[in-house]
């Protein structure tokens, strides 16, 4: 049975580039990135890519915002569902020469309008 605070990841992606790896996510899973209402970018690595940078070279039109590391912005995303703040939120991440993405959703409320 599930909660309505059920938070589940629809598609996990991983690639040297950042924005290739945000792209995948979004072909993997078939989410429309319009779709999409947040962007949480942990930047582990601050030299590298911002998630405003990555918002211009990827389908990105959402509020965007760079964390210090990849697991503070996954918690950041499930805290943004589970208080029903967001349906769906895409999390990024770098360090060094390797990037992943997430799409997070809540289970009942994405079931709700696909």
């Amino acid at each position: 049975m599930s909660l309505p605070s059920d938070v589940f990841i629809i598609s996990v992606s991983n690639a040297d580039d950042p924005a290739e790896t945000l792209r995948q996510t979004f072909k993997e899973s078939g989410v429309n990135p319009a779709r999409v209402q947040d962007f949480i970018f942990g930047a582990d690595n601050h030299n590298l890519i911002g998630a405003d940078e990555l918002a211009h070279e990827t389908p990105i039109h959402c509020p965007l915002v760079t964390v210090s590391s990849s697991l503070r912005a996954l918690f950041f995303a499930a805290q943004s569902i589970l208080c029903e703040d967001s349906d769906l939120v895409l999390v990024g991440g770098a360090q060094d020469e390797q990037s992943a993405a997430l799409l997070l959703a809540s289970r009942l409320r994405w079931a709700s309008t696909t």
